[in-house]
């Protein structure tokens, strides 16, 4: 009895320290796309209308009437992907990012990187629809990533950290010069949060 009482309490332990709020985020993402993918009803809130006539993406965030459905349409944005290849680009990036902060700095800090840089997306997105031509659909957690790598980048040296998120800058404004201000908030915002004391465990 005692064995199996002991054994108990190390699975116990295992599964309480195992990333779990980055792993509901990844299936969460996964699930939703699915859904997408296989609903008969193309016009529900998760859907992909890639095959219509006008290319709109269900649930994105539609920078030409922002106001129309804010919160709802803020949050269904960040489970959204415009096709297969968006997404499994954001969930290996998850994987490599989201994990790993969680388990460094917690819960609190993880969930604050995605929610703050993907806002911030959003808004960057904005500055870009309406003075850089940027398409005026806005969908996926790639802000919320890049906030997230941020700490994760930074435990190797801010100087690192500097370095390899200018490159990334750079590479937007070379090949996607429009992304630009919707990645590089996300970014600040991260760097931001980072020279907080949310730096513990949670």
């Amino acid at each position: 009895m005692q064995v199996a009482r002991t054994d108990r309490q190390l699975v116990v332990q295992i599964l309480s320290k195992l990333p779990w709020f980055s792993l509901v985020i990844i299936l969460g993402q996964i699930c939703f796309f699915m859904l997408a993918a296989f609903a008969d009803d193309r016009s529900t809130l998760f859907s992909l209308q890639t095959g219509d006539s006008s290319g709109a993406l269900g649930g994105a965030f539609d920078l030409r009437a922002p106001m129309q459905n804010l919160a709802l349409n803020a949050i269904s944005s960040f489970f959204v992907h415009a096709d297969a290849t968006h997404l499994y680009t954001n969930l290996v990036f998850a994987l490599l990012v989201l994990i790993p902060l969680e388990l460094r700095f917690g819960k609190l800090m993880t969930g604050l990187a995605l929610l703050s840089g993907h806002l911030s997306g959003l808004l960057g997105a904005a500055f870009a629809f309406y003075f850089l031509s940027q398409p005026p659909l806005v969908a996926g957690m790639s802000g919320g990533l890049l906030a997230a790598a941020v700490p994760v980048l930074a435990t190797r040296g801010k100087t690192f950290a500097l370095m390899f998120l200018g490159l990334l800058c750079i590479g937007w404004i070379v090949f996607s010069w429009h992304s630009f201000a919707s990645h590089a908030l996300p970014i600040a915002a991260g760097w931001l949060l980072n020279n907080t004391k949310l730096n513990g465990k949670n």
